[in-house]
């Protein structure tokens, strides 16, 4: 292998490096995050399935709840949504060196 080659992969291999190192230190710090979206989206679930279980002045008062969680649902749903594409990206990227 002629030395300019060299160069070029070991430049590639330290860049490669580098950018694993940022998408783990990436990862660990979404994680919190991540698992606190995933338990918004649970508990907002959990509630909408127990409001259709009830029935009158229950059933409207529940609603009123879940319709009071409704944004950060959609916030939840909307960062695991948005952390699942720079997860694949990541991984394509890593696959394409």
């Amino acid at each position: 292998m002629k030395t300019g080659n060299k160069n070029i992969l070991w430049i590639s291999s330290i860049i490669l490096a580098s950018m694993l190192g940022a998408s783990h230190a990436q990862s660990e710090q979404l994680k919190v995050s991540s698992d606190t979206a995933k338990q918004i989206v649970s508990d907002y679930k959990a509630l909408r399935s127990y409001c259709s279980r009830t029935q009158e002045q229950a059933r409207r008062d529940c609603f009123s709840k879940l319709s009071a969680t409704t944004s950060d649902y959609k916030v939840a749903k909307f960062f695991l949504r948005k952390q699942e594409t720079q997860t694949n990206t990541i991984a394509n990227a890593q696959s394409n060196w």
